[in-house]
């Protein structure tokens, strides 16, 4: 009794931890204008995590008020074992999704980018098969108060095996694939090891994950109705610690583009497909600039490849719109004060710089341009 009230105390414990979190994760991100659908999956697992820590002590209400060996206490046994193993499967499902699409947000446009959304309905369809397989192949059996599940399968090996090649394939993926990305990404070396620590976090859920599958094959009732709980809320921590972290870590800081690096911005998100060159800005009084960076995706840029050149040009947004403004080509036609020999006035082309009302509608044309530039990118 002792141990089990213990591990009720835990599950506990952690499931409020993991609901705690994710509310901290759905304030901070509403306060920063960027809810998104990473946050979404976080929310519909913290509502299952709830449901699923209601379901732990509803079990003891059940033990304690329904007599044993009744038909009304075999049926509840039942709902409620299936309750608690489709909550958990996709608290933990949820979680990973939610993680993928997280992925997708922070990493530079590429190879690895394109595979979040697939692998993220692999995930889905990976949770939906593993759930289906064992509802075919194992079926409940009344047990008494205190004996852990009243599952039994003919034979467990073939969703147990399946289960753990996803769970080891799909959780070596959470953390090989923002290793690479953040390695490869232009931020300073302490920023990349606490990112990439971060995402590594997804082989906590691994090892439960593992102890879970080992006492479902040694026939461990009693704890493997526990690990299913810690597994779930060991996931969807996982899910929104990386958002937490980077929260925390900027109040302190007192960084106010910190969260950049987590969840860029639109500026971040079209600097990023400009990241593998400089972009040189036009200057009037000088042929060599130096600019404060303004976001942390700015802090290790290029050197321009000219060799008279001696300091580098960091990009900024400012930067990258004004060199679009100098590179865009408006074509226009103005009418110069020209007469022809039969005393008719000429329409040719000028410089619009020349009047100051054509100069006006030339930039307006520039920026028309360059906002339709930022929605297709956005």
């Amino acid at each position: 009794m002792v141990s089990m009230l213990a591990f009720r105390v835990i599950a506990t414990l952690l499931h409020s931890l993991a609901i705690a979190t994710t509310g901290y994760r759905l304030w901070h991100r509403h306060g920063i204008k960027r809810l998104s659908w990473d946050d979404a999956c976080s929310f519909l697992a913290c509502i299952l995590a709830m449901g699923e820590l209601t379901s732990l002590w509803l079990k003891v209400k059940i033990d304690n008020e329904v007599p044993a060996n009744t038909p009304e206490y075999a049926l509840k046994q039942s709902i409620l074992f299936w309750f608690t193993t489709i909550n958990f499967a996709f608290i933990v499902s949820l979680s990973r999704i939610s993680l993928w699409l997280s992925l997708r947000r922070i990493m530079a446009p590429g190879s690895l980018r394109k595979w979040c959304i697939p692998m993220a309905v692999v995930t889905a369809l990976t949770t939906i098969v593993v759930t289906s397989t064992k509802g075919s192949m194992c079926v409940t059996r009344p047990t008494g108060p205190n004996q852990g599940n009243p599952l039994y399968c003919s034979s467990p090996i073939p969703f147990i095996t399946l289960q753990t090649v996803a769970d080891v394939s799909l959780s070596l993926a959470l953390v090989g694939v923002p290793m690479i990305s953040l390695w490869n990404m232009d931020l300073p070396s302490r920023q990349r090891c606490f990112m990439i620590s971060l995402f590594a976090a997804s082989m906590f859920t691994l090892g439960i994950a593992l102890f879970h599958n080992i006492l479902v094959i040694m026939s461990k009732r009693l704890l493997n109705q526990f690990t299913n709980h810690f597994e779930a809320a060991i996931a969807l921590l996982v899910c929104n610690i990386h958002v937490v972290a980077t929260g925390l870590y900027s109040l302190r800081r007192h960084e106010r583009y910190d969260d950049d690096i987590v969840h860029p911005s639109l500026r971040t998100l079209v600097a990023s497909k400009f990241n593998s060159s400089t972009v040189d800005c036009p200057s009037e009084s000088s042929s060599t600039i130096t600019t404060k960076p303004h976001w942390s995706h700015d802090q290790a840029r290029r050197a321009t490849q000219t060799s008279s050149r001696t300091e580098q040009t960091e990009l900024t947004f400012t930067d990258f719109s004004a060199s679009l403004v100098q590179s865009t080509s408006v074509p226009t036609l103005t009418i110069d004060d020209k007469v022809s020999s039969d005393g008719h006035p000429v329409e040719t082309a000028f410089n619009s710089s020349s009047n100051p009302i054509h100069s006006l509608i030339n930039t307006s044309f520039v920026h028309c341009n360059i906002l339709s530039f930022v929605c297709k990118i956005a």
